[in-house]
C-alpha cells in the first residue's frame, strides 16, 4: 500500500522514509492470515508496524499493488 499526495500525485511527504507498507516491511498478520493497515497522523498504540502516517490537513489517496 502506498500513499500519494492528492494534489501532486507524488509520494506523500509524511516524515517516514517511504509513504508505503508492504510485505518486505514485515507487517503483523492476524491469525487468519489477513493484515490490518492503519492510516493516521499518529500510530495506534501497539500497531506501529502496520501504520502509514498521514498529514493533517493534506489530502491523500492510496494505491494497493499486488505482486505477480
Amino acid at each position: 500500500m502506498t500513499l500519494y499526495d492528492a494534489y501532486t500525485a507524488s509520494g506523500l511527504d509524511n516524515g517516514q522514509p517511504f509513504p508505503s507498507l508492504g510485505s518486505r516491511d514485515k507487517p503483523v498478520r492476524n491469525a487468519d492470515g489477513s493484515t490490518d493497515l492503519y492510516f493516521g497522523p499518529k500510530a495506534p498504540e501497539g500497531n506501529a508496524a502496520n501504520w502509514i502516517a498521514t498529514v493533517p490537513g493534506k489530502g491523500w489517496f492510496a494505491l494497493l499493488r499486488r505482486a505477480a
